[in-house]
């Protein structure tokens, strides 16, 4: 898997995550609604909204976003999973929740560069595992 890419996914996981608990959310929402519009007197006009509603979920393949973003999330955790600790925090830290090298070489007691060199060096090793 070509490196770019890598760094591109990763960088894209944390909203991926974000993107699966509001995808939850709107699912929860809207199953809700049709609950309680079935507790009401099932008029007509509460049968076509319970319709649209479902109509709406159905048309917003949620179940669908959600599979292929939680896929996406376990196969890049899988492949970080196997890095080395510090490697590990490293590339989470800068990649996926966007703290700069210094910041994260500050913490660790290491240098901007050395940082960078680190994190290259993981997304070389995580090029491997995931091929």
């Amino acid at each position: 898997m070509n490196i770019n890419t890598i760094k591109k996914d990763l960088r894209q996981l944390k909203k991926t995550i974000h993107i699966i608990e509001a995808l939850k959310c709107v699912q929860e929402r809207y199953q809700q609604r049709i609950e309680t519009l079935s507790r009401l007197a099932l008029t007509d006009k509460v049968k076509e909204q319970i319709r649209t509603t479902k109509r709406i979920m159905g048309l917003m393949s949620i179940e669908e976003y959600i599979k292929e973003a939680t896929e996406i999330e376990a196969k890049y955790m899988s492949a970080i999973n196997q890095l080395d600790p510090l490697d590990k925090a490293i590339v989470l830290d800068n990649l996926v929740n966007g703290i700069p090298y210094w910041k994260i070489g500050l913490k660790l007691g290491y240098t901007e560069d050395g940082i960078k060199k680190r994190i290259n060096k993981a997304i070389r090793k995580l090029s491997s595992i995931m091929q």
